[in-house]
């Protein structure tokens, strides 16, 4: 009966010890994931200071912290690498240093901004940069606190 006790918590060790590795590699390539290959976008793309594509930002989300967020991470700054096409749409989004439980969050509000187009010449170009993204969840509130 011990030897099966053992083995039992034996397996769900293994069991847990693999969903986590299997969570954290989904988690990580959902967190980088961007609507096209960043190094496509960046050949072609105008590189601009990330005060630059600041004042390019026409409208803006702030993040909203999903299910997966840590609650003990309640505000930081996330640096993204984004890649903004020739209509203004952010194409391609990366997160490069901050709160990894923050990253998705992020990545799904800079995926909502909008920019204004860059234009250089008279013709619209896509531009690229790093942009730091600011953040500040607030603990939900009781239904009961007045």
């Amino acid at each position: 009966m011990r030897h099966t006790r053992n083995s039992f918590r034996l397996f769900l060790a293994a069991c847990a010890f693999t969903f986590l590795v299997l969570f954290t590699v989904t988690l990580r390539a959902q967190n980088r994931e961007s609507a096209t290959d960043p190094t496509e976008c960046s050949r072609h793309a105008v590189r601009l200071h990330s005060s630059q594509l600041n004042e390019l930002i026409v409208k803006r989300t702030e993040p909203v912290p999903d299910g997966l967020l840590d609650k003990s991470i309640l505000h930081g700054t996330v640096t993204v690498e984004v890649c903004v096409d020739e209509h203004g749409q952010a194409v391609s989004i990366k997160a490069i240093s901050g709160p990894p439980a923050a990253f998705q969050s992020v990545i799904a509000s800079v995926r909502q901004w909008e920019f204004r187009v860059y234009e250089r010449g008279g013709s619209p170009h896509a531009v690229s940069g790093r942009l730091k993204v600011n953040f500040d969840f607030q603990p939900a509130r009781s239904a009961n606190t007045h």
